[in-house]
């Protein structure tokens, strides 16, 4: 059980030093998105992902190689029989300013660019950089298992927290479905009661995969 002090910390506004850290990191994303998004709309990367999908064999893993050179600042994610995918993250072109993970998945059927159906706001990367965690693996590990986690036990949770590094982000469940992370915190800060909101993993047909609007099966399995 933490104390009330460790639970109010939340609370907390965010110093100048997390700030100072925060315009770094966003910049970084920004770097980031722009030069995995620039390499795969370059003439080179749409022939190398041409010949994966139309090749087999050798060509195919010639092709793969090629791709991996060419997406180099592209974080290599799956690659599972005939599919293969990058993952790297991009700022939120809306108003209500944030991070999403994105991903570029390779196939027989050509390539596809896709968003996670996750956003973190930049208050809740502020708390992990605050707290002293590693925001890009935070958002990793939470983004990568949302696709699995339990429907019934988000709608049986009064509050969604999704387990990431050393922590867990707090989530707003939204139309879509989409999760917004609003908040995380240390692992010990966390309350009995908030370590019990913690949402594990569902079965088939219970997961948030299976109950996606058709939109949002399209962008993630397309």
């Amino acid at each position: 059980m933490t104390s009330a002090n460790s639970r109010s910390s939340d609370r907390l506004p965010i110093d100048a030093a997390t700030r100072g850290k925060m315009r770094v990191l966003l910049k970084g994303i920004d770097d980031w998105a722009q030069a995995v998004e620039r390499a795969y709309e370059d003439k080179a990367t749409q022939k190398a992902v041409g010949d994966f999908a139309l090749r087999k064999g050798k060509g195919r893993a010639r092709a793969f190689k090629r791709l991996q050179k060419l997406l180099g600042d592209a974080v290599l994610w799956m690659r599972h029989g005939d599919a293969v995918a990058w993952l790297y993250m991009r700022r939120i072109d809306r108003a209500d300013t944030g991070v999403e993970l994105c991903s570029i998945r390779v196939s027989p059927g050509g390539g596809c660019r896709f968003s996670f159906p996750v956003e973190f706001t930049e208050h809740a990367l502020a708390r992990v950089v605050q707290r002293g965690g590693n925001p890009i693996d935070a958002m990793l590990h939470a983004g990568l298992s949302v696709v699995g986690l339990s429907v019934a036990a988000i709608h049986k949770s009064e509050r969604c927290r999704i387990a990431a590094g050393d922590g867990a982000f707090a989530f707003d469940l939204l139309p879509g479905p989409l999760l917004r992370a609003s908040t995380w915190m240390r692992n010990d800060q966390l309350s009995d009661r908030q370590g019990l909101q913690i949402i594990p993993l569902g079965e088939r047909g219970d997961r948030l995969v299976d109950h996606f609007t058709d939109e949002w099966r399209r962008r993630i399995v397309a």
